[in-house]
């Protein structure tokens, strides 16, 4: 079969998500075949046209995932195959199930000898290898302890995001913290310390000349990880944190 050829190819996650992609309209296809041989014009029982909707529920995901580029995703997320390897787990966890249930059904109420002729056997075997690449893959970048983290790929340069705010995406803190001073603040800012108390800070990035000034209300909110403000809008039913990337916006590293 053409499919075959698959096995032969490289382990990169697009090919591995591609191919999970094709193998859930081969499911479909075959399930399509059996129904027609052994149950039409019959109706489909619901046990088994339940899976229908699973198969299209997955399929979506891995086609939102095909959207993303991983090259540029690893210059934003550490260990990015990793983690990308972790959704994908589940995903032919459950297409390996959906193939085992459907069998099953037609094996113990229509043909016990489809047993023994295996029709979903190729797409079953490519999953499995697809399952041992995406576990290879996690495991491979996992143990790399020499591995670079996510701002180390590139340096600071126009167009590209911000070393210092890729920390901050990666859970690495280290802008600098001061006090903003009276004459820095904005009336919203003034309005909101009569209201709650606290005070307002400086987060200065250490990669660039960007900073922010934050609200704190206690001590247990000390950077920008770790607040807890909660922001809302009127007449929108909808409650955020904030966090933040940022580009160089020319040349002298002014922000956008």
């Amino acid at each position: 079969m053409a499919n075959n050829s698959l096995i032969r190819g490289g382990t990169s996650l697009p090919l591995i998500i591609s191919d999970l992609y094709k193998q859930i309209a081969s499911i479909r296809r075959k399930t399509d075949t059996l129904i027609d041989y052994y149950i039409y014009p019959e109706p489909t029982p619901s046990e088994i046209s339940a899976y229908d909707p699973r198969l299209a529920i997955l399929r979506t995901r891995l086609s939102t995932l095909t959207k993303l580029s991983y090259t540029n995703l690893a210059y934003l997320i550490d260990d990015s195959d990793a983690l990308t390897a972790s959704y994908l787990e589940p995903i032919i966890d459950q297409l390996l199930n959906a193939i085992h249930g459907i069998c099953k059904i037609f094996e113990n109420f229509y043909d016990r000898k489809l047993a023994e002729r295996k029709p979903y056997d190729v797409i079953y075997k490519l999953l499995e290898h697809r399952e041992r690449q995406v576990k290879d893959l996690k495991m491979l970048q996992m143990t790399q302890h020499q591995r670079l983290r996510a701002e180390e790929l590139r340096p600071n340069e126009v167009g590209d995001f911000c070393r210092g705010a890729i920390q901050v995406l990666n859970g690495r803190d280290r802008g600098k913290i001061s006090r903003v001073t009276d004459w820095d603040l904005l009336a919203e800012n003034r309005a909101r310390l009569r209201q709650y108390g606290g005070a307002y800070l400086w987060w200065e990035c250490p990669q660039c000349d960007f900073r922010l000034r934050y609200h704190l209300s206690d001590s247990g909110k000390t950077n920008i990880l770790s607040t807890e403000e909660v922001r809302r809008h009127d007449g929108a039913p909808v409650e955020y944190k904030s966090i933040f990337l940022v580009k160089f916006d020319d040349a002298y590293g002014r922000q956008a």
